[in-house]
């Protein structure tokens, strides 16, 4: 992965996207996970999405590959980014995607709560998201840096 990884935990995905949008290839990975879940009987219009992206994100196309494989339906996605411009971009857009919401960093348990998963995750989800970030080929992601800092934990140490 170069500019976007991902993991799921149960039906929640987490995305770490850096500056860039993702590479096809990066998204054609996470397509491909997608129909492996739905391959082995996990419902994907029940997923929910956290995003932690520093401006990056899907093209038109990779996000109609994404509705189509959850049959049209739109799904809960919440964007976590230090970017205030983006985020009133997407408040705005919401009268026409509900679903779609944005947090700044210091706003992701308020991000979980619109996903409606457990505070008590949110260690594991921060975790989870390191681990994201370390396997890109992208400096330190400060969407992802702002909600650690912000429950006292420390970046992971790159090697």
């Amino acid at each position: 992965m170069d500019r976007m990884g991902f993991k799921f935990l149960g039906n929640l995905h987490i995305i770490v996207v850096g500056e860039r949008d993702p590479a096809p290839t990066d998204w054609n990975a996470y397509v491909e996970a997608i129909q492996a879940e739905a391959r082995r009987g996990v419902d994907v219009t029940q997923m929910r999405t956290l995003v932690f992206s520093d401006g990056g994100g899907p093209n038109a196309a990779q996000r109609t590959i994404t509705r189509d494989l959850c049959d049209g339906l739109a799904r809960p996605r919440a964007i976590v980014t230090v970017h205030r411009l983006t985020r009133a971009v997407i408040a705005a857009l919401r009268w026409v995607d509900p679903l779609c919401r944005a947090f700044a960093p210091r706003d992701l348990g308020a991000a979980l709560a619109f996903l409606e998963i457990p505070g008590t995750k949110q260690q594991q989800v921060l975790r989870l998201a390191g681990e994201i970030e370390l396997g890109l080929a992208i400096s330190a992601v400060k969407s992802l840096e702002g909600a650690r800092v912000r429950r006292g934990l420390g970046a992971p140490v790159r090697s």
